[in-house]
């Protein structure tokens, strides 16, 4: 159950900036997918969002463009390890999942994760995920309608990790199978979070986001201090601490908005989103942004602070 007070952060993250709408970068994505099928003289890329075995080929031609995929195949196939973040009509369980197969165990090798071991989905598990879909749209439905339509596959797998996205799989999103064994707001969460990170993977290709000269391997780096007892300290380059710091955000807002979290489990992205605006709005982080970079994490800024007093 929500009320006045608990819609307040979705409100304020319903109200993105210029041409960071969903809207907006959707119709670029086509654009962009629609470019890049003249130079490669390739097949148009199918249509997100038809039947599953649609999302499963646009995935798998998307991600192809992404990485240089070698020719074998790491797994024979993941029928029925989806759970749907759009709008179904039709096609359940005919889908071609070999390319996508592949393309999954390369990123996932690729990554260092080993071979992935998609999760089967039997009746609990799909309840479980419909819940978490279900909460997303009642308690942050301006929210979930800018960002939910960019995925066209989820994948559960039997990983210790919570969820994941991998930039070689692009429209994919990846949750680790005990987390449909926990409270379904923290289930929504993962799906959330993630798919923020496929947001702003598209934001950075088409839109000015970073300075033309950027690169990984010469950005100024900020040492996560909240890494500093793990086991590998971690530092982040100016891209990541944004990409991270726009879910930050994101999920401060949403654990302020539904019924569940702790007070330390919304101050912890709120936190950590602050620390990472701090050094995006100041030298050198703030060099590598661009025009519309700049304007992002602004927006970011002006939004957390906007939702600082506001707890469910």
């Amino acid at each position: 159950m929500t009320t006045s007070k608990i819609t307040v952060p979705q409100e304020i993250l319903g109200q993105t900036p210029p041409y960071f709408d969903g809207v907006a970068l959707l119709r670029d994505r086509a654009a962009l997918l629609d470019g890049w099928s003249d130079i490669y003289e390739l097949p148009a890329a199918p249509v997100a969002h038809e039947s599953r075995a649609t999302r499963v080929a646009r995935a798998a031609w998307y991600g192809r463009l992404i990485a240089d995929l070698p020719d074998r195949t790491t797994l024979d196939g993941l029928p029925r390890s989806t759970f749907e973040t759009g709008p179904v009509h039709g096609g359940r369980d005919g889908a071609r999942w070999t390319d996508l197969a592949r393309l999954v165990g390369f990123a996932f090798e690729d990554m260092g994760l080993g071979r992935p071991r998609p999760h089967p989905l039997d009746r609990t598990a799909r309840q479980a995920l419909t819940a978490a879909l279900d909460l997303l749209g009642e308690v942050f439905p301006r929210v979930a309608a800018q960002v939910l339509p960019f995925v066209s596959v989820g994948i559960v797998v039997e990983n210790p990790v919570p969820s994941m996205y991998l930039s070689q799989t692009p429209e994919v999103i990846y949750v680790g199978h005990h987390m449909l064994e926990r409270d379904t707001w923290e289930l929504a969460d993962a799906v959330l979070h993630e798919s923020l990170h496929d947001v702003t993977e598209l934001a950075r290709q088409v839109r000015q986001v970073l300075v033309p000269s950027y690169t990984e391997d010469t950005s100024a780096t900020t040492l996560l201090p909240w890494s500093v007892k793990q086991p590998t300290k971690r530092y982040f380059s100016t891209w990541r601490l944004l990409s991270a710091c726009h879910v930050y955000v994101h999920l401060a807002g949403f654990r302020r908005s539904v019924i569940g979290p702790s007070a330390e489990q919304i101050e912890v992205p709120t936190e950590r989103a602050q620390f990472m605006l701090d050094h995006l709005l100041a030298s050198p982080h703030r060099d590598n942004l661009g025009e519309d970079g700049r304007v992002l994490v602004e927006w970011l800024d002006h939004s957390l602070k906007a939702m600082l007093e506001v707890r469910a």
